[in-house]
């Protein structure tokens, strides 16, 4: 999975967020800093619908968390 983020957004500092969540099929970034920080999330879901049910479990408690991709669903 890839994320393409445009150099105009550097000044927002984005970060591959490996450490909130390291799954195969779902890829957390985040953008922005300090109370400004917005996580984004590009997601595939298999046939079984392991990521949709991944991320239920782990992320209903992250409120800036933006998501987007193939669910597969």
């Amino acid at each position: 999975m890839v994320v393409y983020i445009h150099k105009c957004l550097k000044g927002l500092w984005p970060g591959y967020r490996w450490d909130l969540l390291d799954h195969q099929d779902v890829l957390v970034f985040s953008l922005g800093w300090g109370k400004d920080l917005k996580l984004l999330a590009n997601v595939y879901s298999d046939d079984q619908h392991t990521a949709i049910c991944l991320l239920y479990k782990q992320t209903m408690d992250w409120p800036n968390l933006f998501m987007g991709g193939d669910f597969n669903c």
